[in-house]
């Protein structure tokens, strides 16, 4: 998931890059990198000046993936978030089980 925040001063800028992705415009290596973004959903708050993109990237396709955002850097702030489904947190738990986590040391509370 990558969350995309923007200010008045670059709104301009960011429209435009958006626009010469969504047109053909943009770089061949940005263009080729989005084509292997799966976008599963985008949602945007213009007057937060926030977007929110829920996506998917095939790890061998991560660095050509990567264009898009060094595209990007410029004219907005993005932070990414890594996310698994719930199918395979499960599997992440059988491999390493919470009863095989040492117990906290203080000041944290188990």
């Amino acid at each position: 998931m990558a969350v995309t925040t923007w200010n008045s001063q670059n709104a301009r800028a960011l429209n435009m890059r958006y626009n010469d992705l969504i047109t053909g415009k943009a770089p061949k290596e940005v263009l080729e990198g989005f084509a292997k973004i799966k976008v599963i959903a985008t949602e945007t708050s213009l007057g937060s000046r926030t977007s929110f993109m829920l996506y998917e990237v095939a790890d061998e396709n991560l660095i050509a993936a990567t264009a898009v955002s060094m595209y990007f850097q410029e004219v907005c702030e993005q932070v990414t978030y890594p996310v698994i489904s719930f199918e395979d947190y499960m599997k992440v738990r059988k491999i390493l089980p919470p009863e095989k986590f040492p117990k906290p040391e203080s000041p944290w509370k188990a």
